[in-house]
């Protein structure tokens, strides 16, 4: 009970899209200025032409091929998992097909400097409608020495808010040999969603795609595939989507995940309660504290 009220949005979080989207109306009526603040400050942030379709909630785009900052992030990602690869006896992962690699979390880590880079935050905020908080940076490695379908190979929805963006930026080409992420469309998400009544709680939040091809347009489907200095925005919460699946070789890339102040991955009071909040200092522009959290 105590759980609950420290952070109600444990009872909602694994209900429907309807239920977990009442839960965040909820937190902005009764806090109407937490978002407010956050989409003041859109403003200061460049003016992007890269947008995120709302109704696909997916984009692909090369145009930061040339940032130094990507460059650099990709780098120093390869060396993570060549370093990961060499030391056999890591079994830290919950995943065998799909190996989260630990990397140092300071500020000075190409991998997060490149999370706080304005321009990527500027895409998120406008596809969000505010200043998101960063709330991952992950390095994912998928051997792909297995032909067994189960967890998140399967078609799911993401938990974490009601809307969210996720970049997925190859380490190396990822290509349809590699078991690219494959999302449905937001639009044909929500089709599938309302037909099979999804909660994320139950046991049918896994989908097999004899279900979901029923009723969606398998037309709709787009793969994370690209090369190193390719960028793809993909809203996880929204569109069913699965990965490391069918493959041929292995798969690396670096994943960066912005959501709101009312996510479902944070407490009720997340101001310096969300993952990188602590890596804010008084010196912090309000843009980076904002982003990390921690105001």
């Amino acid at each position: 009970m105590l759980n609950y009220l420290r952070n109600p949005s444990t009872i909602f979080r694994f209900g429907s899209p309807q239920v977990r989207r009442r839960y965040f109306n909820l937190r902005n009526f009764l806090s109407p200025g937490i978002l407010r603040k956050r989409r003041e400050h859109l403003d200061s942030l460049p003016d992007q032409a890269v947008k995120v379709d709302s109704q696909k909630g997916f984009y692909r785009t090369d145009a930061f091929k040339d940032s130094n900052a990507l460059r650099q992030a990709i780098s120093h990602g390869n060396e993570c998992v060549s370093a990961h690869l060499k030391n056999r006896d890591r079994k830290n992962h919950k995943k065998n097909y799909l190996q989260n690699i630990e990397f140092e979390s300071s500020l000075d880590n190409p991998l997060l400097r490149l999370a706080l880079n304005k321009d990527l935050v500027s895409i998120a905020s406008e596809y969000l409608g505010f200043v998101p908080i960063l709330s991952n940076v992950n390095l994912w490695y998928s051997p792909n020495d297995g032909s067994a379908r189960e967890g998140s190979q399967l078609f799911h929805l993401d938990w974490a808010d009601i809307r969210q963006c996720k970049l997925f930026i190859p380490l190396k080409e990822i290509d349809d040999d590699t078991g690219p992420t494959t999302f449905l469309s937001a639009d044909e998400s929500s089709k599938v969603a309302k037909a099979v009544n999804y909660r994320l709680s139950n046991e049918s939040n896994r989908l097999e795609d004899e279900v979901v091809y029923s009723i969606a347009d398998k037309s709709q489907v787009e793969k994370a595939v690209g090369k190193p200095g390719d960028i793809i925005f993909c809203d996880s919460c929204r569109c069913f989507h699965y990965g490391s699946r069918n493959a041929l070789k292995p798969r690396s890339l670096l994943m960066i995940q912005y959501v709101s102040p009312f996510s479902f991955v944070h407490p009720f009071f997340f101001r310096g309660n969300s993952k990188f909040s602590h890596l804010a200092s008084p010196n912090s522009s309000e843009f980076e504290k904002m982003v990390l959290g921690a105001s």
